[in-house]
């Protein structure tokens, strides 16, 4: 009986089995549709998918000054370029502004140096070099043209920078003048009249990011610590950070206050006081960004009173106060230069560089 009910079983099934019609797809489903999928992703793509961006930001800034000074141009080529006529006036130069082979310094003594290359030396008519503000500030032209004329030697000085912050170029336009009348004031009487330390302080660099970004990067989270050596504090209003100077010098303590964060109409900023134990007085100052050539970011520390340390006390600790912020802007540099972009960070804060491997290749 068994046997005769498995046998029926089994003719049933197969009989249901011939019953059924197959359900297989077609094969023009089969082969075609991931293809016809692909090309419809391609016909209409999604609005925005282009990845439109900027690609450049470019400003170019001339300022010329002249003056006329009542001597011969080889006696003004000399003050110019002989290192201790140069010292008397400006700044210590060690090395030569005539020698377009190696780079010199011009050092003003009080922590400030620009670092030069000379690239054309044409006594006593024509001198222009490159210059690098503390040595890591962008680099600048200033070109020197010393013309004969009736009552001694035309003098022009052409300073040119390409995307300069927008403050530096009221600070120059007045500085030049400054500086051919030291000049010219050292060549008519031999007296020094170089200030012996000044009263602002100002620190620059350019860093490979926009403004949202490095922001982000030097300003939330740990980055302080890393660029600023902060290893307490956060970047908060009414938060002090105490800062290491990096060698035998010490501390120093940063209070913050007041932020600007970035937005849609403001660039940002902190505002702060610098303290030392055995200072009289807190050194204020602000820390500001600014954008630069797309898409780069121009960061900036700005501090003034240091009269109100002394004169003895300020010679010591304005320079340690400038090579602190100098070295720090190196390590901001490194930080910003980081390729994976910041977090939460949207499109229009982002370079085309930023956003590669974040939006996928329709944003690159």
């Amino acid at each position: 009986m068994a046997d005769e009910d498995a046998v029926i079983i089994t003719d049933v099934e197969t009989a249901s089995r011939e019953a059924v019609p197959s359900v297989d797809p077609p094969d023009w489903l089969v082969h075609h549709g991931p293809t016809v999928l692909d090309r419809a992703r391609q016909e209409l793509p999604p609005l925005f998918a282009n990845g439109a961006r900027t690609i450049a930001r470019d400003r170019w800034e001339r300022i010329v000054s002249t003056h006329v000074m009542p001597f011969p141009p080889e006696r003004v080529w000399a003050a110019l370029t002989d290192p201790q006529l140069v010292k008397q006036w400006f700044a210590e130069c060690s090395g030569s502004l005539e020698n377009s082979s190696h780079d010199c310094v011009l050092d003003f003594g009080d922590g400030d140096f620009f670092l030069v290359r000379p690239v054309v030396v044409r006594p006593p008519r024509v001198l222009e070099w490159r210059w690098r503000w503390l040595g890591i500030g962008p680099a600048w032209t200033v070109k020197w043209f010393l013309d004969q004329v009736e009552g001694g030697t035309r003098v022009t000085v052409v300073d040119e920078a390409h995307n300069p912050p927008a403050r530096t170029g009221h600070y120059r336009g007045e500085g030049w003048p400054e500086i051919l009348d030291l000049a010219g004031n050292f060549l008519r009487t031999g007296r020094t009249d170089r200030w012996p330390v000044r009263s602002q302080s100002y620190v620059l660099v350019d860093l490979p990011c926009t403004i949202y970004s490095a922001w982000d990067r030097l300003f939330t989270g740990a980055g302080a610590a890393w660029w600023l050596h902060a290893f307490s504090g956060t970047v908060t209003k009414g938060s002090t950070l105490n800062i290491h100077i990096g060698d035998a010098s010490g501390t120093v303590d940063l209070t913050i206050l007041d932020v600007g964060a970035p937005n849609y109409h403001t660039f940002p900023w902190v505002s702060f006081a610098m303290k030392r134990p055995f200072w009289p007085c807190e050194i204020p100052g602000r820390i500001f960004l600014e954008p630069g050539a797309w898409p780069t970011a121009i960061l900036q520390v700005y501090q003034t009173g240091w009269e109100s340390l002394g004169p003895m006390l300020q010679r010591v600790e304005r320079p340690l106060a400038v090579s602190l912020w100098t070295q720090a802007f190196r390590r901001a540099v490194q930080l910003a230069n980081v390729g994976t972009p910041p977090a939460d960070a949207t499109p229009w804060v982002l370079s085309a560089a930023e956003r590669v491997g974040r939006e996928g290749p329709a944003f690159t």
